[in-house]
């Protein structure tokens, strides 16, 4: 009788034990929806179960932290540690986080088009020729609300995205950016959402020091393998009350617009469960910054990018792998524009009809 041997099955091999323990981990924005799976992978016992303690830390400048020492990781926007990367700064994102930008932009109830702006006050971020500013304006015009031609009055305010929305409120302002917990007081007071949309571009990832990495591979996997486990919990809509209800115990208070289930699952759909990175969407968003004049050229991913940690963590739950290292070494990044070539001439003269300054 001839038999025939099952096949053999390969298991990922377990993470070795953790280098350090205790790791701090840098935050930049104090609310429920960017953190929840850092406190959560806390309040479950998902970083106990990797022999880790975490700490979180707001800080204004987690680039700083991570290169200092003083932060093991940090969640931090993505384009910065590109940019970061590119000038030999030595930080590298390890995994993804929130993998989609959020773009909300309203207006009074008393503009009825971009036409009607003309010598308003509006607040996009920074002004025309800044990142932000033109990112957003941008992004209106591809979404059929167009203020390229239209002589408005850019302004910066005090205060974060709650004295904005207060401000357009009340008539000091007509135009501002939002966040999904303001959009039910805007809309229930007859405002306009001029846009609302999500775009595929990487928003914050966890980044870490090129060498705490490579001091610490296994810390680093476990406690991304804690996250994964964290943000799984954070994902199902279902564990809603929970999340926010343990979230004061780490100093994160949610708003009552942020109960509301739709305000909470636009957070969520900033998120992948798998953590993973989309190399294609790195390289679109660097693109419009190449367009825009943030960036000169675009690296490719494998530069700003260590991912052997997320790999061995994604294994070790049987969670495919993403991106795979060929879709790493895939991505070129984005060209630089072609140069001007000499002039051809140096010396010129320039007519001119009327002699005043003006």
């Amino acid at each position: 009788v001839t038999t025939t041997a099952p096949p053999e099955t390969t298991e990922a091999p377990d993470i070795g034990a953790a280098e350090k323990a205790d790791l701090t981990i840098g935050i930049r924005i104090p609310n429920v929806g960017s953190n929840a799976p850092l406190f959560v992978g806390i309040d479950q016992g998902f970083y106990a179960d990797e022999g880790l303690t975490v700490e979180i830390i707001e800080t204004e400048s987690v680039r700083e932290g991570l290169v200092g020492g003083s932060l093991d990781f940090a969640l931090a926007e993505s384009m910065d540690v590109v940019d970061a990367a590119s000038i030999g700064v030595p930080i590298s994102i390890v995994a993804g986080y929130r993998n989609r930008q959020p773009f909300y932009v309203a207006t009074h109830s008393s503009i009825g088009s971009p036409e009607d702006l003309a010598g308003k006050d509006i607040l996009l971020g920074g002004t025309p020729g800044s990142l932000d500013y033109d990112l957003r304006a941008g992004v209106m015009a591809e979404n059929g609300y167009d203020i390229s031609g239209v002589d408005v009055n850019p302004v910066s305010v005090p205060g974060g995205s709650n004295a904005w929305v207060e401000l357009l409120l009340e008539g000091e302002l007509d135009m501002t950016v939002f966040f999904a917990r303001h959009k039910p007081s805007i809309v229930d007071a007859g405002h306009n959402v001029v846009l609302d949309v999500f775009k595929e571009w990487p928003n914050d990832s966890i980044a870490a020091a090129d060498d705490f990495v490579a001091s610490n591979p296994n810390t680093t996997a476990r406690f991304i393998r804690a996250t994964l486990r964290a943000m799984e919990f954070w994902m199902d809509p279902s564990n809603q009350d929970a999340v926010q209800t343990m979230a004061p115990n780490y100093g994160f208070n949610p708003k009552d617009a942020e109960k509301d289930p739709a305000v909470y699952g636009e957070d969520l759909a900033l998120y992948d469960v798998d953590m993973g990175l989309d190399p294609a969407a790195f390289d679109e968003a660097l693109g419009k910054l190449v367009d825009l004049g943030a960036f000169d050229s675009a690296p490719a991913m494998g530069t700003y990018t260590n991912l052997d940690a997320l790999h061995a963590a994604q294994d070790a739950l049987g969670v495919a792998q993403r991106p795979t290292a060929a879709e790493v070494a895939a991505s070129t990044g984005v060209a630089a524009a072609p140069d001007l070539g000499a002039a051809e001439k140096a010396d010129l003269t320039i007519g001119i009809r009327i002699p005043n300054v003006g």
